[in-house]
């Protein structure tokens, strides 16, 4: 019967959208697009929010207990601290600043401790506690705690076009369940998540909103999490690598033209585009 939660989640977030995007518009909550049009953000904050209600909800209806709801639990916990910093970011962070080399050098430069570098090393330290909880070893610690913070990050490094944020995480949320095993106790998640991605997704494709940091750090660190937890060690290097590989490009060049200039990843990028 939980699982009919699922239509209530949508109805509910996507009210909850029509409803916050003008409280946005008013506050002035609102950066300007690849476009340069001021639109609100930070929608992400419906991720957060009703990922803790209803995940707390299914479990009560669910009757699930044990060590490995705990664990969940655990990283429901984790992720909420991760959103928390994302949204400091949205609402408090410099926005001429970019990139980790551009955090690194104001703190170099004139001591300056950006949003960004304590939003990173929150991710970090989120990361390494979440990567505890899902293997034993310390080299399966080390790996996971690589991917979970360079997912939350890669996330965070497509919010710039309309849906593609989204798309990164359907991407490894795919991953994880075709070529991964999900932990049992992880598919409330998996499902209220996704649920929140698809009601919100409107919004986003149409360039209404900003999903904003609070939005791409949270789903990032859950698609890490998922990840981590159920793909193979070997397929689990291989991702990290694009991960390394994704951020080095980053930092050499505009992922945005990278983009652009391949013609299946533009295509995909304006799948369910209007602009």
């Amino acid at each position: 019967m939980h699982v009919l939660l699922l239509p209530v989640i949508w109805f509910l977030v996507r009210m909850s959208m029509i409803y916050l995007l003008h409280v946005y518009i008013e506050k002035g909550w609102v950066a300007a697009n690849y476009r340069q049009k001021n639109i609100p953000v930070g929608y992400g904050t419906v991720v957060p929010v009703f990922l803790c209600i209803f995940y707390v909800l299914w479990i009560q209806l669910d009757g699930s207990g044990g060590t490995a709801i705990v664990k969940t639990g655990g990283e429901v916990l984790l992720c909420s601290l991760i959103s928390l910093v994302g949204w400091v970011d949205d609402r408090k962070g410099d926005r001429g600043i970019k990139g980790l080399r551009g955090h690194l050098g104001a703190l170099q430069n004139s001591g300056q401790l950006t949003t960004g570098m304590i939003k990173a090393a929150a991710g970090l330290l989120a990361a390494a506690g979440a990567a505890f909880t899902i293997n034993d070893g310390t080299l399966n610690i080390v790996v996971n705690t690589l991917i979970i913070t360079l997912a939350i990050n890669a996330i965070n490094l497509l919010d710039v076009r309309p849906g593609r944020a989204l798309k990164g995480f359907w991407f490894l949320l795919f991953l994880s369940v075709c070529f991964g095993s999900v932990p049992p106790a992880s598919w409330p998640l998996v499902l209220i998540v996704s649920t929140i991605t698809v009601a919100a997704a409107p919004d986003d494709f149409n360039a209404r909103a900003m999903m904003g940091d609070v939005g791409s750090n949270t789903l990032g660190f859950l698609a890490g999490i998922f990840c981590a937890a159920a793909l193979p060690f070997s397929v689990r290097i291989c991702l990290l690598a694009l991960f390394i590989v994704l951020h080095w490009r980053a930092e050499t060049s505009s992922l945005s033209l990278v983009i652009q200039n391949n013609k299946w990843l533009n295509r995909l990028d304006h799948v369910g585009r209007k602009t």
